[in-house]
């Protein structure tokens, strides 16, 4: 059984623009408390959002779909999830 998430990854993977305006009208308003929580500034959160955002677009071909469970959409990156203002190790 599929969720909507991962069928609306499933679709970005194929460059559906409007599945991707819908993942995120699902997902953002989430997503952005969660990042907030972790850098606490709200023009900070706002830029992760962006870049979390951006990231699950450019990788929605290589999401596992087997792994998406309701609770658990995807997670952004490490690296997307450090404050812009932290320094950020390579790679």
């Amino acid at each position: 059984m599929t969720t909507a998430g991962a069928d609306l990854i499933r679709a970005m993977a194929a460059g559906d623009r409007d599945a991707f305006a819908r993942f995120y009208d699902r997902y953002a308003a989430l997503a952005y408390s969660v990042i907030l929580r972790v850098v606490r500034d709200r023009p900070d959160a706002a830029e992760v959002l962006q870049e979390v955002f951006w990231e699950a677009w450019q990788g929605a071909d290589r999401y596992d779909h087997a792994r998406w469970t309701k609770s658990s959409p995807p997670r952004p990156s490490r690296r997307a999830a450090t404050p812009p203002s932290a320094p950020r190790r390579a790679g």
